[in-house]
């Protein structure tokens, strides 16, 4: 874990989703408390980032025009906390389970499937619950 004892360090992994922005919006929330940081993360696909010039969109600080990113770092801004941008390539659920120790908790956007969510749940989600060392926190 990163985070000294009153600082708390996020991994918050975002997929363009509503639930990314509820997830940004309590990663926030945590963030400002703790005067922690948020990592927004997303992770590419090698095809997706092949068909993107998503390089050159960071170093030109223009992140919100990578749409998975852009709700949730709107969010994230509005609340004025703290963060930094990371953009990977390669199977989400193994780049948000290699990351995760270097953060005090994983923060998830969740899509519930009422009494059947735990059939139904996402396979990058049920990985990285399953997988993950450190907490990690699902927002509906």
């Amino acid at each position: 874990m990163e985070g000294s004892d009153d600082t708390i360090d996020l991994l918050l992994c975002v997929d363009g989703s509503e639930n990314s922005v509820r997830a940004a919006e309590h990663a926030a929330m945590l963030a400002k408390a703790s005067n922690g940081q948020i990592t927004l993360l997303t992770v590419l696909k090698p095809d997706e980032a092949e068909a993107m010039d998503w390089k050159n969109i960071l170093e030109e600080d223009s992140a919100e025009n990578i749409s998975r990113i852009g709700g949730a770092l709107v969010v994230i801004q509005k609340e004025g906390a703290e963060y930094v941008i990371s953009v990977q390539v390669g199977d989400p659920a193994e780049v948000i389970m290699e990351m995760a120790p270097n953060y005090d908790a994983v923060i998830m956007g969740y899509k519930g499937h009422g009494f059947l969510q735990d059939t139904l749940m996402g396979s990058i989600t049920r990985k990285v619950i399953h997988g993950a060392e450190v907490p990690v926190t699902l927002v509906p």
